[in-house]
């Protein structure tokens, strides 16, 4: 099978490569933001956002994945799963293919290195979309050492150290000065997912 290209394809592969225990597709669709991370390209595939939500392309986006569990080929088990989860099913050959983020890779390599994967740009519908995430960080209000604090988070920020972050987490930059590095433009796995973005 060829990686699907649009939903229509996307419906046929997760049918094509269902079989016994094994669902064709998973993804995360936990009540968390990573099951927002998740679904919010797809709602983003339609030509929508949150703000158009109750839309034709919003309940586009939802029926997708709905129609793919009441067809058998994506398990209801989705609505507990993390992303991590998700690695643990394709992994464990209970899914054929996964949606998931470059953070797995890492894991991937370590864990599972006769593993036969690859990976491909999501399946478009309207036109195609990604979501880069983030993290956030903070600090404390009542700390005591808030200048120190402040120094540490504006370290951590600077391109070097936040290349050697990235790296290790198998993280995309979000800065233009980074995604031009060599770290996410000579991999052939990061590059699909730079490309994505």
């Amino acid at each position: 099978i060829t990686a699907p290209t649009n939903w229509d394809e996307l419906r046929a592969a997760a049918a094509a490569l269902t079989e016994g225990e094994r669902f064709g597709i998973a993804l995360s669709g936990v009540k968390t933001e990573e099951g927002t991370f998740q679904w919010l390209p797809f709602l983003w595939m339609t030509g929508e956002d949150l703000a158009t939500l109750d839309s034709d392309g919003g309940r586009a986006a939802m029926q997708l994945w709905v129609d793919l569990v009441q067809n058998g080929n994506m398990s209801p088990g989705i609505l507990n799963w993390t992303q991590g989860d998700v690695k643990d099913q394709f992994v464990n050959g209970l899914a054929a293919l996964m949606v998931n983020g470059p953070w797995q890779i890492p894991v991937l390599k370590s864990d599972s290195p006769d593993l036969n994967w690859e990976v491909a740009v999501l399946p478009a519908e309207k036109q195609g979309a990604s979501i880069l995430g983030g993290e956030n960080m903070a600090i404390v209000k009542s700390t005591s050492s808030f200048d120190d604090a402040w120094d540490l988070l504006i370290w951590r920020q600077e391109p070097e150290n936040l290349k050697e972050y990235l790296v290790q987490a198998g993280k995309l930059p979000s800065l233009a000065t980074l995604a031009t590095d060599e770290a996410w433009t000579t991999d052939p796995v990061i590059k699909v997912f730079m490309d994505q973005l």
